[in-house]
């Protein structure tokens, strides 16, 4: 088989895969997506009606594009066999790479335009004559500069140096861009291609197939992981961390010989899978907008929100030993187990609706009936693993 029909048939199966999982999660992604996209969009709204300081402003546009022009992520669709198939046939592998690497620049030119679509309002509330379509065609030229440098100095493996110069480089690009000074702006591009033209003379004639493989392996996995969040995953590898300084919260479950499902899944939480990482993070995160975000209603839904996406993730905790046959070797019913889950996952969201009603409570009066409707959604999160 060529190059060029490993890759389109490499290409089909990943286009196969992506469609499958998407089709797997569709109705819950949309709601989701429909949620943040309706409460972001309103407050992105009252942002740019509040007349915030410009250099506030510009401040968020030249952070943002910066971080989405330096972010640079190209699919090879290599996978681990092709360390040992593919390697006696490096010579003939360049058509597949270049293939990638066009893959990677369209994408990477579709996400850029896409994040400039949604910062044009702060652009013309900035400057309202400015010429956002010159300046997005510059923008991409420069996405497509970052893409090519990024592919080169992976040939290093060594990217945490280029990461740095092009985030400054792209920053000081935006700026420009904003003062409209395209002078500076063109330098800067020349500087981009003077680069590319340096690294590419001392790139070395051997292709990384470890870091390729590698950074497939890592984008397949946060890919699974984000589909994880709507439905069972099999292929996301499980990971435990010792945290023993958390292990004696759950020790005395140990005596009760009718709460090994309820220790199991304690532990589970605690050490597994980033279980307890992100039912942190998510209650700091609900909190933190909670301080920021105007208004009863908005705080409010915030905690909707938030209870739920915590119900969304550990949900995934029921499954964890499913198929590990000590477990089920345990002298214990199925629906003991059922009823182990439901208590840890009560307890959970028992305590993050409680500290949240409490910093609801702290920066805003009427928080009753907000709290009230947080331990409905609660019980009817619960209620569906009793049906």
């Amino acid at each position: 088989m060529e190059s060029v029909q490993l890759w389109e048939a490499r290409l089909q199966q990943y286009l196969q895969k992506t469609f499958r999982y998407l089709a797997r999660i569709g109705s819950g992604l949309l709601y989701a997506f429909l949620c943040c996209f309706g409460i972001i969009g309103y407050y992105y709204a009252q942002l740019i009606r509040a007349n915030p300081p410009q250099w506030i402003m510009a401040a968020i546009i030249i952070i943002v594009l910066a971080a989405v022009l330096t972010r640079i992520r190209v699919r090879t669709l290599l996978q681990e066999p092709d360390l040992v198939f593919l390697l006696p046939l490096e010579s003939r592998m360049k058509p597949y790479l270049q293939r990638a690497l066009f893959l990677g620049s369209l994408l990477q030119c579709l996400r850029c335009t896409a994040a400039a679509a949604i910062l044009a309002p702060l652009c013309l509330y900035l400057s309202p004559d400015a010429p956002l379509l010159v300046q997005l065609l510059l923008l991409l030229l420069l996405q497509l500069g970052n893409v090519q440098l990024s592919w080169a100095v992976s040939y290093y493996q060594e990217k945490g140096w280029s990461t740095i110069v092009r985030f400054c480089l792209n920053a000081a690009f935006v700026y420009f861009l904003l003062r409209e000074a395209y002078g500076y702006a063109a330098v800067l591009l020349v500087i981009t291609g003077c680069l590319l033209v340096y690294i590419r003379q001392r790139k070395p004639a051997l292709v990384p197939w470890e870091y390729f493989i590698g950074q497939e392996k890592h984008m397949d996995m946060s890919f699974y992981r984000f589909v994880n969040l709507f439905t069972d995953v099999p292929q996301v590898m499980r990971t435990v961390k010792p945290r023993r300084f958390l292990s004696f919260v759950i020790k005395p479950l140990l005596e009760r010989k009718r709460q090994s499902f309820l220790y199991l899944y304690g532990l589970a939480f605690l050490r597994a899978n980033d279980y307890l990482g992100l039912y942190v993070r998510l209650t700091a995160v609900g909190l933190l907008l909670m301080i920021y975000v105007p208004g009863l209603y908005g705080k409010g839904i915030v905690l909707l929100l938030c209870l739920y996406a915590s119900g969304l993730q550990l949900q995934q905790l029921r499954k964890h030993f499913y198929n590990q046959i000590a477990v089920d070797l345990y002298p214990l019913t199925e629906e003991a187990r059922k009823h182990a889950f439901v208590v840890l996952f009560t307890i959970l969201l028992l305590l993050q609706h409680t500290i949240f009603t409490i910093g609801l409570a702290a920066v805003m009066e009427g928080w009753l009936l907000w709290a009230v409707a947080g331990l409905l959604l609660l019980a009817r999160q619960v209620q569906k693993y009793h049906s």
